[in-house]
């Protein structure tokens, strides 16, 4: 069986058909050009801040491990054991560590 298909040739869009796509064209493209620009300026901010971020958390990290090396050496001067020197401030550093560690939050009743 096999049967022919004619297919009749696409009529000429109307007018307002021919208006109505370009209208929907020239809206995606404005749409898209929006979402663009907003996603491309959040990403620059977000990326920024990331950035600054890392290199603030980084220096603070040098200097702190810098601090309690001079402290250390300092206490060694001063008379004390190396091993209390060590001690002592990796304690306090730790101690340090943890109170700057955010807290959460527990509901109470619970």
């Amino acid at each position: 069986m096999n049967e022919r298909r004619f297919e009749e040739p696409e009529a000429a869009p109307s007018l307002l058909e021919d208006l109505f796509r370009k209208s929907e064209r020239f809206v995606e493209g404005l749409v898209a050009e929006r979402v663009r620009s907003s996603v491309g300026r959040a990403l620059e901010w977000t990326f920024r801040r990331v950035i600054l971020y890392l290199t603030a958390a980084a220096l603070f990290a040098t200097a702190a491990v810098f601090l309690l090396v001079a402290a250390t050496e300092g206490l060694k001067q001063a008379g004390a054991p190396a091993w209390s020197a060590y001690l002592l401030l990796g304690f306090l550093g730790g101690l340090g560590g943890l109170l700057l560690l955010p807290r959460s939050e527990t509901p109470r009743g619970r």
